[in-house]
């Protein structure tokens, strides 16, 4: 009788195992922050990044989110070719990742901003770009309906030659646009390959 239970909770670890995920990403609804002050933190384990550089258009907001208590407030009213955020991890060959996360329009004139996911694959060689990106699909931001949470998904395998994985969000075309973009619940997931 002991053998017969081990080996059906040998099989049942198994089984869990197998269909099981591992999230990677940290602070996924921005619930930590780089500071006390509340007016102007940043949120911890993402690097912000915008061209031109204008890291005041980043902020934590405490107002509006969709998991927790706070998400990540862009300013979309300065004038920027792109905007974003990402994260970074060592991957291996023929592992399959899913990265989602949620976006809110708050404003109506977004200008021709899009949003969009991809996966920048890294080589060893001082962690240069290895392969082409992954993309998602690019999301019209005055196409989206304004006070709504939007989902963003993007699932792809690591092509060869790849060590490392950065999954960044991108907001593309930021010009003249009179709102902001909440971003939260960001989460990055490696899917077991056995199933």
């Amino acid at each position: 009788m002991k053998i017969k239970s081990f080996l059906i909770a040998v099989i049942t670890l198994t089984i869990l195992s197998a269909v099981s995920f591992a999230d990677l990403e940290k602070n996924s609804s921005f619930e930590l922050i780089s500071t006390s002050d509340d007016t102007s933190p940043a949120p911890t384990d993402w690097t912000l990044f915008s061209f031109p550089e204008k890291p005041e258009i980043f902020k934590v907001s405490n107002t509006d989110s969709l998991g927790g208590i706070r998400s990540l407030e862009i300013d979309l009213s300065r004038s920027n070719e792109f905007v974003g955020l990402y994260q970074e991890f060592p991957v291996q060959n023929n592992e399959t990742y899913r990265f989602t996360g949620y976006i809110k329009k708050v404003g109506t004139d977004t200008g021709n901003s899009t949003c969009q996911l991809s996966i920048e694959w890294l080589s060893s060689d001082l962690l240069q770009e290895a392969q082409p990106r992954s993309w998602g699909t690019a999301l019209s931001l005055k196409d989206l309906p304004e006070g709504e949470w939007l989902p963003l998904e993007l699932t792809a395998t690591v092509p060869g030659y790849t060590e490392a994985a950065r999954f960044v969000l991108l907001i593309r075309d930021v010009q003249a646009a009179n709102s902001s973009i909440l971003i939260d619940d960001v989460t990055i997931t490696k899917i077991d390959s056995s199933l």
